[in-house]
């Protein structure tokens, strides 16, 4: 706890105690999916591991430059890997996002805003590209879905080189797969989303667009002021690149990438829980 407390952003004892929970949460399912140790030489403490896990994850540093209290680093990554095939934190992430949408939003969700947002990242990544949107800097493309309280509901990365709109019906079907919506649902997005393909798949589903049209975007009459809900895409991603791992990416594995966004994003989304329902969502793993 101490740990945690040294290195968190937030003095704020209600979160570190969130945070310390859903890392204990880990540990034991993360335990239970590789059992007890049988033979060999005596494994690294998983508890470490973890935390030094989260010590990257909010600072950004190189693994070589990983304090030695949580152990060699060699040893911490390797059994980041492992975690990480084991994808235990996307299913934590999911139980939490559908425990926070039945809370806050009685099953259904009535409003999502979705956008993309270049973020820097290394050229060892598979998918960054250099974007002459960001001076022909390297970057990738986060794509994301959130709630009318800005909490991440669904996240994509893409080539710094990919436009948003080709990714906007890929994360609303995730989102209806999970049953997070329903008919009447109002979808924000800016005018780069403009295109029939995007209308017409929400008419299909029974959503609503607000997009606005590019040709009307100076025209007072059929534009007249700015979306009041846009804004909470822009607070969703500087909450992620609060996160110093993913606000300059240097990981060279795509899946790590993912996982350490499915830690962060069920950060985000305790942040709106009590620990009481964290507690009640978890419980059923």
């Amino acid at each position: 706890m101490k740990q945690l407390e040294l290195h968190f952003a937030s003095n704020n004892a209600k979160s570190i105690r969130k945070i310390a929970f859903l890392l204990a949460v880990s540990l034991v399912l993360f335990r239970r999916a590789i059992g007890k140790q049988k033979r060999g030489k005596k494994r690294l403490c998983l508890k470490k591991v973890f935390q030094g896990m989260f010590y990257r994850l909010t600072t950004g540093c190189a693994w070589r430059k990983l304090p030695v209290q949580y152990g060699k680093w060699r040893s911490v990554y390797g059994w980041q890997l492992r975690i990480v095939r084991s994808r235990i934190l996307e299913t934590i992430c999911g139980k939490l996002q559908k425990a926070y949408v039945s809370i806050k939003h009685n099953g259904d969700l009535k409003r999502i805003i979705f956008d993309g947002s270049l973020v820097r990242s290394s050229g060892k990544l598979k998918i960054s590209k250099s974007s002459p949107r960001r001076g022909r800097k390297r970057c990738v493309n986060r794509q994301i879905v959130v709630d009318r309280r800005g909490v991440p509901i669904a996240c994509k990365y893409a080539p710094g080189t990919a436009h948003d709109s080709r990714f906007c019906i890929p994360l609303i079907q995730k989102c209806l797969r999970r049953k997070l919506l329903k008919k009447g649902c109002i979808g924000h997005g800016d005018k780069g989303f403009d295109s029939i393909k995007i209308r017409l798949f929400g008419s299909r589903k029974g959503l609503v667009m607000h997009i606005p049209m590019r040709k009307y975007k100076h025209d007072p009459v059929h534009f007249p002021h700015k979306d009041s809900y846009r804004y909470k895409v822009e607070a969703a991603n500087s909450w992620l690149n609060a996160f110093r791992a993913l606000g300059c990416i240097r990981e060279q594995s795509f899946e790590t990438l993912n996982q350490l966004t499915f830690l962060a994003i069920g950060i985000i989304t305790m942040r709106f829980m009590t620990f009481k329902s964290i507690k009640t969502s978890l419980r059923t793993i």
